[in-house]
């Protein structure tokens, strides 16, 4: 994939223009892979803060979509993400080297998401199954939720993803940023 065709994907212009939501979510649920070499090209000239704002967003988003009761798969997607968003808002020292990890796991982590999980589906009233990418199964799972079918979902066969762990501030995660002034103020 070249520049260009990287830059229509992220529905970006330049790399400046890399700072909302959409922008991540259009890459990790792409169905063509993407280069990480692409991104880090993108990611490199965009400020740390809101990087980490961008990615976070993102998968708190996409916990909001798993299913409640499988604690497994909303443990795996919790620790991508904040492996994720804590390279993304590294410090400065590492940014170069945390920046090219990050881009190759969000990478990996979309091609895993969005073409090569496998999550078996049976249609209840037809009592079909099929076979689809995580990224799909999830929207299978809004639907029944809007009342658009009745599904049987096995997530056992994407558990096998493997989080790289990296060093990340554990400040960053000790206390929520959007619950950090509540907890304040509770403490006084």
């Amino acid at each position: 994939m070249n520049r260009e065709k990287f830059y229509e994907l992220a529905d970006i212009e330049t790399p400046e223009d890399f700072k909302f939501y959409d922008n991540v979510e259009n890459l990790v649920e792409a169905d063509e892979q993407w280069d990480a070499d692409l991104l880090w090209s993108v990611i490199s000239e965009v400020d740390g803060d809101t990087l980490k704002e961008i990615f976070k967003e993102y998968f708190q988003s996409l916990m909001e979509k798993l299913p409640e009761d499988n604690t497994e798969l909303y443990t795996l997607i919790y620790n991508t993400g904040r492996a994720i968003t804590g390279l993304a808002g590294a410090g400065e020292s590492d940014r170069v080297d945390n920046l090219r990890r990050l881009s190759e796991e969000l990478e990996r982590f979309s091609g895993w998401f969005s073409r090569d999980s496998k999550i078996e589906i049976q249609d209840v009233d037809s009592g079909d199954v099929s076979s689809m990418p995580l990224r799909d199964a999830l929207a299978y799972m809004s639907l029944e939720k809007l009342g658009m079918g009745n599904y049987i979902f096995n997530f056992d066969g994407v558990l096998d993803y493997e989080v790289d762990e990296y060093v990340i501030n554990l400040m960053d995660w000790s206390i929520d940023d959007d619950n950090a002034e509540e907890a304040d103020d509770e403490n006084r």
